[in-house]
């Protein structure tokens, strides 16, 4: 508080003309302490606050769509005939998630043998081909149905589950590609045959 008065009466008298250099050193000193104390206490606030992770937009991931891969899921549960599309277009492996994919491989093996597809048979058949079943599983298949408010669109998301594995697809040929590329394993000529063959049966999947 005796700062505050002391820089106040300061400005009053330079304002008036009278204020002395004795008076200008003391309030120049004070706000200097001021302003080292005020940061030493933004420091500290700023030690204790948890660490926010930097947002980058230029983050790369593995392309899939999650919520695609739920509602053709869901879908088939809910109406069985869509099972006609998905078997047509869609393999275990073209969805992202282990746990789709093995739920996706029971609703096959349920459809190749003209069984109806839903929880509890799925159960069931994942128990005959030895596929490891938790609690989480059995909730999450009771939940899927849940989950998707109409079967409308399942041909859209089907598409969608397809087009994502064929861009991983791509991805891993890629990588392959640029390793053989950067190893020197292949001649010129055999690098682009190779690119020319793998581009193609990828292109060949997509027409399907």
């Amino acid at each position: 508080m005796v700062n505050v008065l002391r820089i106040r009466a300061y400005f009053d008298d330079k304002i008036t003309g009278i204020a002395t250099s004795e008076q200008e050193a003391e309030v120049s000193e004070i706000i200097k302490t001021a302003n080292e104390y005020v940061n030493k206490t933004l420091t500290k606030i700023e030690k204790g606050m948890p660490k926010q992770e930097k947002k980058n937009p230029n983050r790369r991931v593995v392309p899939y769509n999650n919520e695609a891969e739920i509602y053709v899921l869901g879908s088939i549960i809910i109406d069985n005939t869509v099972m006609n599309i998905a078997n047509g277009k869609l393999i275990d492996k073209d969805f992202y998630t282990e746990k789709h994919q093995t739920i996706y491989q029971a609703m096959v093996s349920l459809y190749n043998q003209e069984l109806e597809i839903e929880p509890l048979s799925i159960l069931d058949e994942m128990r005959r081909l030895k596929i490891e079943i938790d609690d989480e599983l059995k909730e999450y298949l009771f939940e899927l149905v849940d989950t998707v408010p109409s079967t409308a669109s399942a041909n859209l998301y089907i598409d969608i589950v397809k087009e994502k594995a064929i861009e991983r697809e791509l991805l891993n040929q890629m990588k392959e590609l640029s390793d053989d590329i950067l190893v020197g394993n292949l001649s010129f000529n055999s690098l682009l045959d190779k690119a020319e063959d793998r581009i193609q049966t990828i292109i060949k999947k997509r027409r399907t």
